[in-house]
């Protein structure tokens, strides 16, 4: 099987400055054909985006690029780091542990959510957290953002490592007992 460009990819100017493409211009961008563009998708788990009143599904232009890079270097895909690039030394710089040691690698509750290293022990992903306890996650993401009848409960936030101006959440252990404690007090929690 030949690894020639089925299509040809679109001019990079054609959608400067646009925050978001549709499926048919995000193919376009990339030179892909759309069962393609839905596998990356699939495989990247990739949030699509949906208007008002507006039929059509859409990507970010970041996750755009996020596939162009992965189409083009498949190994960062999976954000594992090679046995080489690994180094015992340790860097507090480098807060999803890039340069540490495999045994600090394995603080993460699943593979797509690791755990910032300067996190202490127990600490857990919002998303984590409100699926252990049977949570719609939007309902949990409301509760972090507006209250829970006008009581709060604190989170750790911390940039995301590959999607600019995004934030991540997470709880350490005192977070959540505090938060188990205000929706239980709230009714929300069974």
């Amino acid at each position: 099987m030949s690894n020639k460009q089925r299509t040809k990819k679109a001019d990079k100017g054609k959608y400067e400055g646009r925050e978001y493409l549709n499926y048919e211009e995000a193919g376009d961008y990339l030179g892909m054909k759309r069962a393609t563009l839905f596998n990356y998708i699939n495989d990247l788990e990739i949030k699509t985006h949906k208007f008002l009143r507006d039929a059509h599904r859409y990507l970010s232009l970041t996750d755009v690029k996020q596939i162009e890079a992965v189409k083009d270097k498949p190994w960062l895909a999976n954000g594992s780091v090679s046995e080489k690039a690994v180094t015992p030394s340790v860097d507090d710089t480098a807060p999803f542990g890039i340069n540490e040691p495999k045994s600090r690698q394995k603080r993460t509750t699943d593979e797509f959510s690791p755990i910032p290293l300067h996190l202490p022990l127990g600490t857990i992903s919002s998303g984590v957290f409100a699926k252990q306890y049977g949570i719609n996650y939007t309902d949990f993401k409301n509760y972090m953002r507006r209250g829970v009848n006008g009581e709060w409960f604190e989170v750790e936030k911390v940039s995301s490592p590959t999607r600019e101006g995004y934030v991540l959440k997470f709880l350490t252990l005192e977070q959540q007992e505090k938060a188990l404690e205000v929706l239980k007090r709230h009714g929300k929690l069974k």
